[in-house]
């Protein structure tokens, strides 16, 4: 019997360069509004979520569908579009 997974939930954790500490309380907002942008824009995207940032890293739970891939979700990011 086949297993169709019509959903697929993802946990990244990106970092900055060399884990250097750049996100600071000022531009924290704005990094936000940029990354939960570029996900609202994808069809393939049903929920988005960033769970913690710090000025290191932060952690960002998806759910979406299985069609699109997730390498492409984080060329977007580094590219801005």
């Amino acid at each position: 019997m086949e297993i169709l997974y019509n959903n697929l939930y993802i946990h990244f954790v990106l970092t900055t360069l060399n884990r250097i500490p750049l996100i600071s309380e000022s531009i924290r907002p704005r990094i936000e509004k940029y990354i939960c942008g570029i996900f609202s824009n994808k069809k393939s995207i049903i929920a988005h979520k960033i769970m913690e940032m710090n000025t290191k890293h932060f952690f960002i739970f998806i759910n979406k569908r299985y069609t699109s891939r997730n390498n492409k979700l984080i060329k977007l990011m580094e590219r801005g579009y």
